[in-house]
C-alpha cells in the first residue's frame, strides 16, 4: 500500500516520491501486463510506458482513486492500444535466450526430472488456459488471482460495477475449472 502522503508529494512534482511509486508498483504492472500478453519485450516496453504517462499526467490523479488502480488502468489502455495495432513478425536469428534457458534447466541437477516434468506442464496448461480466456476475463484474473487487487480496485481500473467484475471473475473461473477438470486428478 502507498502513503497518501507519497501520492501527493509526487502530484506536487516530487521526482523522489515518484520513484517510491515506481519501486513499490512496477513488478505488478509488469506482472499484469505479462499475464495479458504472455510476452516479455511487450511488458518491458508497456511497463516503461505506463510509468512515463504516469509521471507525466500524476496531477490529473483524483486523490479518491488509487494510485495503483490508476496504474494498472493506464497499464491496461497502453496494452489494448497495442494489440490494435498491425504486427510484424521479426525474430531475430542471434536470439539464444530460449536455448539458454533449456540449458539452464537441464544442468540444474537440484530439482526431480519427475517433478519438473509435471510442474512445468501444469504451469504450461494453466498459463494456456489463462491466455485462452477472453481479454476481460483474463484481465480480471490477472488482476485479482495474480496482482491481489481487491474487487474494488479492479471495478475502478475497468471504470464498471463490483458486481460485473464479481460476474465476470465467476465466469473466468468457471471457464479454467473446465478447462483444467482434467489436470485436477493428476495432482
Amino acid at each position: 500500500m502507498i502513503d497518501n502522503n507519497i501520492v501527493e508529494k509526487a502530484k506536487d512534482g516530487n521526482i523522489h516520491a515518484f520513484e517510491e511509486i515506481f519501486k513499490k508498483t512496477n513488478k505488478g504492472i509488469y506482472n499484469f501486463i505479462l499475464n495479458l500478453s504472455s510476452n516479455r519485450e511487450l511488458a518491458d516496453d508497456l511497463t516503461q510506458e505506463t510509468y512515463i504517462r504516469a509521471f507525466r499526467s500524476i496531477k490529473s490523479l483524483k486523490s479518491k482513486d488509487s494510485i495503483n488502480s490508476w496504474l494498472h488502468r493506464i497499464a491496461l489502455n497502453l496494452y489494448r492500444d497495442e494489440i490494435k495495432k498491425p504486427k510484424l513478425n521479426i525474430k531475430s536469428i542471434d536470439d539464444n535466450s530460449e536455448n539458454n534457458d533449456i540449458i539452464e534447466e537441464i544442468t540444474d541437477w537440484t530439482r526431480n526430472p519427475e517433478n519438473i516434468i509435471t510442474d512445468d506442464e501444469l504451469q504450461h496448461v494453466v498459463k494456456n488456459a489463462i491466455q485462452s480466456l477472453p481479454e476481460i476475463h483474463r484481465a480480471v484474473v490477472t488482476m485479482h488471482h495474480i496482482e491481489g487487487m481487491e474487487i474494488d480496485d479492479i471495478a475502478k481500473v475497468l471504470k464498471t460495477s463490483n458486481g460485473t467484475v464479481m460476474s465476470r471473475l465467476a465466469r473466468a473461473r468457471d471457464s479454467l475449472r473446465r478447462k483444467l477438470a482434467f489436470y485436477e486428478g493428476k495432482k
